[in-house]
């Protein structure tokens, strides 16, 4: 098994772009774009909280580790579906629970 080295993201690319002019940017390897320092979630972990640590440092994508090992990489895309998909079904819930209250 071979250890994850790091990430190399959309954002890491327009910063390089933005930011780096020597060497050229076609000359850039992906160890010296990538980020190094993960951070890293577990399955077992809640999406608000993982959506909180997201927002505070600021990226979208996180490996999910389990038994030392990168399993999956969830996306702020993916959280907010499923909130969303949550939220939708919940609201549903209440509001039929509010029309048969009044029956």
């Amino acid at each position: 098994t071979q250890a994850v080295m790091g990430v190399l993201s959309e954002r890491d690319l327009v910063r390089a772009i933005a930011t780096i002019s020597d060497p050229p940017f076609d000359q850039l390897t992906v160890d010296s774009l990538m980020t190094t320092n993960l951070v890293t979630c577990q399955p077992e972990d809640t999406l608000i909280y993982i959506l909180d640590i997201m927002r505070m440092r600021k990226f979208r994508h996180m490996p999910v580790k389990r038994d030392g090992h990168i399993t999956a990489i969830v996306s702020i895309t993916d959280i907010l579906s499923h909130l969303k998909t949550d939220a939708e079904i919940n609201s549903e819930e209440f509001l039929w629970t509010k029309f048969m209250n009044n029956l």
